[in-house]
């Protein structure tokens, strides 16, 4: 009985742990679709600017152990740290970022208007995010835009 049980536990922890990755692949995918949105939209925040701009995410992660430690909207052809409009969104599950694949990303800006992505000549880019327990989900950027998870 006691063995039936434990196994029980043992499958409910791994399907915890799936599902925290789960949730926090469709939050980044959220994120990404939001920056498509409002660079298609033309959306500008701030004074500074009367006409839209591209907006992105960067993925900020520990570059010695790849623990992501949070996502930035952004807006702008790249990331600026410094910019008062930036919208940083917290992690709350431990994920690491994955520089295994052909094309890995970190920072993705979709241009205005068009929503197109500069992939640095590749048709794709990918978004690979992983748990303690090895749950790999991947996140595909195409350069017309298009996001697949």
């Amino acid at each position: 009985m006691l063995v039936i049980l434990g196994g029980g536990f043992f499958i409910s922890i791994q399907s915890y742990f799936s599902y925290g990755t789960a949730s926090q692949r469709n939050l980044l995918t959220s994120i990404l679709l939001k920056a498509r949105n409002e660079a298609v939209n033309n959306v500008c925040f701030g004074g500074t600017c009367t006409t839209g701009v591209p907006h992105g995410v960067k993925i900020i992660y520990d570059s010695a152990t790849h623990e992501i430690q949070k996502y930035v909207l952004f807006q702008g052809a790249q990331y600026n740290p410094t910019d008062p409009f930036n919208q940083d969104i917290g992690v709350n599950y431990q994920l690491f970022y994955l520089t295994t694949n052909s094309n890995p990303v970190s920072e993705i800006a979709f241009d205005q208007l068009t929503g197109k992505v500069n992939l640095g000549g590749n048709s794709t880019g990918s978004i690979e995010i992983s748990d303690n327990a090895k749950h790999l989900y991947t996140i595909t950027i195409n350069s017309e835009g298009g996001i697949s998870w």
